[in-house]
């Protein structure tokens, strides 16, 4: 029996609605190029330390802000100030010194 035209039935897909067929995870790949193999071994090894970790990052993350907040607020500075000049003097400060001379120039200069 033909069925009218336009209302066919179409067999169902396999594809998940709104997700992407699943496919094995790729690998790293090395310096020629090539797909590593995935083990999970040293993940398996070092999760709990790997945890430790991100949890102490976190910790240091909001006491650095908090004493950010607490200096800004003496010396009357915006935080984001203290914070910039903090990351100035760990690393680049000489080029992050030219940044902000040309910066106030540009302000000074050619203003708002």
């Amino acid at each position: 029996m033909n069925a009218p035209a336009g209302t066919e039935l179409t067999p169902p897909t396999t594809r998940r609605r709104g997700r992407p067929p699943r496919t094995a995870p790729q690998g790293r790949k090395d310096a020629e190029g090539q797909e590593k193999v995935i083990t999970l071994d040293p993940l398996r090894e070092k999760i709990d330390y790997l945890v430790g970790l991100k949890r102490e990052a976190e910790s240091a993350a909001e006491i650095y802000a908090e004493g950010v907040k607490t200096v800004a607020e003496q010396a009357g500075l915006l935080s984001a100030t203290v914070n910039k000049f903090v990351g100035a003097r760990l690393k680049n400060f000489d080029e992050k010194r030219r940044m902000c001379a040309q910066l106030e120039m540009c302000f000074e200069e050619i203003g708002g």
